[in-house]
C-alpha cells in the first residue's frame, strides 16, 4: 500500500518524538508509542488475538506521523496527537456511519500502520468515522483519540 498522509481538516498538535533507529517511518503512519519512543502501529507485539492486539495498541496510541525518519536513522519524527483533526486513512471496504469505532487492521500476525477496519469493542478503537458513506468505500474520514491528548477519548489520556 502506498503511504499518503491524508490530512483533511480540523486542528493539529504536532509534537516531536524520539524514534528507535530500527524503524522506518513514513508520514501517514499510525504511531504508538514504546518508552520515550514513537513507532508504527506494525511495532507492537502480537498478543495472541486481534482484540488483545489492538487493545494494547490503544493504550500506547499516539497518533499520525507527519514526518519520516529512514531505517538507519534516529531523527526525531513530529506526530499529531490532536483529536480535532480528521485524515482520510485507508479501510477495509465497508459502509460506515459517523461515530463508528475504528482500530488498525491486522493479517494475522500483527497490526498494520496504515490501513484501519471497524471494531466493536471500544477498548481495542483508536479512531471514529467522521462521516456516513454510502455503499463500500476504501478510504474513510476518521478523528483520532490519542493517549497523550487529554481532549481525547482515550481512557489512556487521563491523568491520574
Amino acid at each position: 500500500m502506498t503511504h499518503s498522509l491524508r490530512f483533511r481538516s480540523g486542528q493539529v498538535q504536532l509534537r516531536r518524538f524520539r524514534v528507535r533507529e530500527e524503524d522506518a517511518i513514513t508520514p501517514g503512519d499510525l504511531m504508538v508509542q514504546d518508552g520515550v519512543h514513537a513507532r508504527p502501529m506494525s511495532s507492537v507485539a502480537w498478543t495472541g488475538t486481534a482484540s488483545g492486539t489492538r487493545a494494547a495498541a490503544g493504550e500506547a496510541f499516539l497518533g499520525v506521523a507527519h514526518s519520516a525518519s529512514a531505517a538507519g536513522e534516529a531523527s526525531p519524527v513530529s506526530v499529531d496527537v490532536s483529536a480535532m483533526s480528521v485524515y482520510e486513512v485507508a479501510v477495509r471496504s465497508g459502509s460506515f456511519e459517523v461515530g463508528d469505532l475504528l482500530a488498525a487492521d491486522e493479517d494475522g500476525a500483527g497490526l498494520i500502520s496504515d490501513r484501519m477496519d471497524e471494531v466493536s469493542d471500544p477498548i481495542e478503537a483508536i479512531a471514529r468515522a467522521a462521516e456516513y458513506t454510502e455503499g463500500p468505500v476504501e478510504r474513510l474520514r476518521v478523528t483520532f483519540a490519542s493517549s497523550v491528548n487529554t481532549a481525547s477519548a482515550n481512557a489512556a489520556a487521563q491523568l491520574g
